[in-house]
């Protein structure tokens, strides 16, 4: 599941990417994580480091349907 990239001349290994299906213009982010609807699941990435801190799957929606995430809010 995860995605890597890599990048010319990088001597530290992959770097990663975000992960397939993700819609940024329905994420967010607070202080410590930015958080990304994608694919029926919810990533949650450290910004610092932008590793995987955890995941969750969402109910699935009707087509034509997505997921809008909004940190420390209800609507």
């Amino acid at each position: 599941d995860e995605v890597v990239a890599l990048r010319a001349n990088d001597t530290q290994g992959p770097s990663r990417l975000l992960p397939s299906g993700v819609d940024l213009a329905n994420a967010d982010a607070d202080a410590e994580r930015l958080y990304l609807p994608g694919e029926g699941k919810v990533f949650a990435l450290s910004r610092e480091t932008l590793k995987e801190s955890w995941r969750t799957t969402l109910p699935e929606l009707p087509d034509g349907v997505r997921w809008v995430v909004r940190v420390g809010r209800t609507t």
